[in-house]
């Protein structure tokens, strides 16, 4: 799908629904969070548009449309299985 295309796409996830109703904030923190997750798989997610853009440490870079979609392409852009119960994940976490 072509970048045009892909921002004209208007599919709502259900994490979305405080952004439409005018949330900013709330799209900021669910984009910290997320980002504080993927720093320890080598990844940081940024905002384009009404979408994001997830970037690994090499340059390559996925177009994603919501959090729905964010598991599904970090998955390809990681080295390594994405496991949110990881040890060594909830220790990257609890070290801040």
């Amino acid at each position: 799908m072509c970048v045009l295309c892909a921002d004209l796409n208007t599919a709502l996830h259900w994490s979305d629904v405080s952004t439409q109703q005018g949330c900013l904030r709330s799209r900021i923190q669910k984009l910290k969070v997320a980002n504080l997750i993927l720093k320890f798989y080598g990844l940081k997610l940024s905002v384009w548009g009404n979408q994001f853009i997830l970037e690994d440490q090499k340059g390559r870079k996925e177009l994603v449309r919501d959090l729905g979609d964010l598991c599904y392409k970090a998955q390809n852009l990681s080295n390594r299985p994405l496991d949110i119960l990881d040890p060594d994940l909830l220790a990257f976490l609890d070290c801040g």
